[in-house]
């Protein structure tokens, strides 16, 4: 297990400088991954998901719709080191080139804004 997650974690480290070539032949085991995984595992392929995502061009929005669905079952996670990880890679891959902003509105928004937004005060001066 530990082996996994240092390899994952430093997949993440590398896919930032290069292309999405150097990593074709890891990206199938990087799926079955965080399809399998739960906890810190899961925390540390969604890191390198999260930093090869934005490296695709042709595919990207497939693989963020299907990544996606992992990310929007973790925003119910009382962990708060996947909260930040799941956070982060929402954000890379909703600002990657290619993904479809009415699919970002209608399906990852309503579920984002219900596990994640506290208002913190009732009444009208704290409009």
């Amino acid at each position: 297990m530990k082996v996994r997650m240092i390899t994952a974690l430093a997949l993440a480290a590398l896919a930032h400088p290069f292309r999405l070539d150097s990593f074709d032949s890891i990206v199938e085991p990087l799926w079955r991954g965080i399809k399998l995984h739960r906890g810190k595992l899961l925390v540390a392929f969604l890191k390198a998901i999260g930093f090869i995502i934005p490296l695709m061009d042709v595919h990207v929005s497939y693989y963020t719709k299907e990544v996606m669905l992992i990310l929007i079952r973790e925003f119910t996670s009382k962990d708060q080191e996947m909260k930040m990880i799941v956070l982060k890679v929402v954000k890379q891959c909703t600002s990657t080139e290619g993904v479809d902003a009415e699919y970002i509105r209608t399906d990852v928004l309503p579920e984002f804004f219900l596990n994640f937004w506290e208002r913190d005060g009732i009444g009208p001066k704290n409009l």
